[in-house]
């Protein structure tokens, strides 16, 4: 009548079923560990950028305090009336002094 194969043939879908049950059984664990692997990158990445994040805002305000500092002492000295002067720059070295 029928043979084996002539009959698994209209049928290979629970086959491909049962192998992908299979399959699934086996990476279970594996697939776990990679999301795991992803959660522990994730969390180091996380601090990684707090830290930096923290450490650019306290420059952030440093810089911003020198500049309001400077501000206010340039306003104070055009007040009084005194005469702006530019910082001095050297374009030489200084020379070293005999020993």
């Amino acid at each position: 009548m029928f043979s084996k194969m002539e009959m698994l043939e209209g049928r290979w879908w629970i086959l491909a079923g049962v192998g992908l049950v299979a399959l699934a059984k086996g990476a279970r664990p594996v697939a776990k560990s990679a999301i795991k692997g992803y959660l522990v990158a994730r969390d180091g990445v996380n601090r990684m950028t707090a830290r930096s994040r923290a450490g650019l805002q306290n420059l952030y305000a440093e810089a911003e305090a020198e500049y309001h500092d400077a501000a206010v002492a340039q306003a104070a000295a055009e007040a009084s009336g005194a005469p702006r002067t530019a910082p001095r720059v050297r374009s030489t070295p200084p020379a070293a002094e005999p020993a």
